[in-house]
């Protein structure tokens, strides 16, 4: 990754430098009350082709995002994708350590952009930053 970079698990992690993190994928079928695993959203693209009743959609906790920022520090970021491909509304929620800031609610064939930002040891804000 450079000077002052490192690579772990998909994770490119570099301060003050510009770059292009490849996306991982999450496929998912939910219904009902799901979780979004750590990796799922460190891996940056989560498709949730949402099925059956309202669903909402947990964030895993502070600590077990932040076990898989390598080397991170307060003030860090990371782009999350989530993709509505089903035919239910996801209701986005914060885990412990989480904090969610926007309209949290993702509609049938629609897309959110969240940026994550590492707030302090073990905690995370994600703010919502497209419609």
């Amino acid at each position: 990754a450079g000077a002052g970079g490192t690579v772990s698990a998909g994770v490119i992690a570099a301060r003050g430098a510009a770059f292009l993190k490849k996306l991982t994928n999450t496929p998912l079928t939910s219904n009902g009350a799901v979780t979004y695993a750590a990796a799922a959203l460190v891996g940056g693209l989560i498709t949730d082709a949402s099925t059956t009743g309202a669903v909402t959609a947990t964030t895993a906790t502070g600590t077990q995002i932040c076990a898989l920022l390598p080397g991170y520090a307060t003030g860090d970021s990371f782009l999350v994708h989530i993709n509505n491909t089903g035919n239910q509304t996801i209701t986005l929620a914060a885990g412990d350590g989480v904090t969610m800031v926007g309209v949290l609610t993702i509609v049938t064939t629609a897309a959110k952009t969240l940026v994550g930002l590492v707030t302090g040891s073990n905690t995370v804000t994600f703010t919502v930053v497209s419609p």
